[in-house]
């Protein structure tokens, strides 16, 4: 009958081996609470301060844990691997790292923008874009601090070329919808004819006393048509400074309320009468006067 035998079995682990693994999983792995967990579980009665010390490079350990472990002065900056074992340029990877997962998130939930680019249109996460006013409208664009090669992003028409890309908002969205850059958009549609008094609740009333009807949130579309065909992202801003009057929703809209030079005579008139007809409360600028 064999008999049992019982084997033992020891093993050394020695500072050097220590300090290298810690700072493996500080600066390498980017695991900065299990690096801290290894020394302060390893090394019991260590302090913070010598634990930092030694991820940072300022200290390390010499010894084994059969003769004991000693910390020394070392001077290292990175790791075994080239990596920096500081606490700023390990924060500054952690905020690269969120910045990359924040860019995804915008392209998964579509917070996007289309830009041009050397590339063609791209669609890219909104927060990484910016308004750029032309003398077409406003274009939309990649801010200066942000280098396209650098963040999420994808491709949506490659074989567009940058040129094509500086057009009025309108031509932009006809890019996103697959249409040639190239190719002009059909002109918008003339204007409703004009009325002779305000017959709705919505719409533009202008100098002379010509009503044009629209619906409700219709006023810019309407604004282009009346713009002579011009389509610009200030087209109800320009009828307000040419003097017409914006009604919406029973209230009169002027981007002037001096009661000598805000409308005319004959606005005036078409205003009272629809206000009467209406059941609507007068402009508080045609109110009488106290004396």
């Amino acid at each position: 009958m064999s008999r049992a035998i019982a084997f033992s079995a020891c093993f050394t682990v020695t500072g050097e081996f220590l300090t290298e693994i810690a700072r493996q999983l500080w600066a390498d792995e980017q695991q900065p609470e299990k690096a801290i967990d290894l020394l302060k579980e390893g090394l019991h009665g260590i302090a913070m301060e010598q634990v930092l010390a030694i991820l940072t490079g300022a200290k390390r350990l010499i010894g084994d844990s059969n003769t004991g472990v000693e910390l020394v002065d070392d001077g290292a900056t990175v790791s075994r691997n080239g990596r920096p074992l500081g606490i700023k340029e390990l924060i500054g990877q952690f905020r690269s790292r969120e910045d990359k997962l924040e860019d995804e998130v915008q392209l998964l939930t579509k917070n996007t923008e289309l830009v041009p680019s050397p590339k063609g249109l791209v669609e890219v996460p909104r927060r990484r874009t910016k308004i750029y006013h032309k003398t077409t409208g406003a274009l939309v664009g990649l801010r200066e601090d942000v280098n396209l090669e650098k963040i999420p992003h994808r491709e949506c028409f490659a074989r567009t070329k940058l040129e094509h890309m500086t057009r009025p908002a309108s031509q932009l969205r006809r890019l996103e919808r697959g249409f040639d850059a190239l190719e002009e958009p059909p002109p918008p549609p003339p204007p409703p004819p004009a009325e002779t008094e305000i017959t709705t609740d919505c719409g533009w009333l202008a100098p002379d006393g010509r009503f044009y009807a629209c619906g409700y949130g219709a006023h810019l579309d309407l604004a282009h048509r009346l713009n002579e065909h011009v389509e610009t992202t200030n087209s109800e801003l320009r009828l307000e400074k040419l003097g017409w009057a914006k009604i919406q929703a029973g209230k009169v809209f002027l981007a002037n309320y001096d009661r000598e030079t805000c409308v005319t005579q004959v606005q005036r008139d078409r205003i009272f009468d629809w206000c009467v007809k209406m059941g609507h409360e007068l402009p508080f600028w045609m109110e009488p006067e106290e004396d």
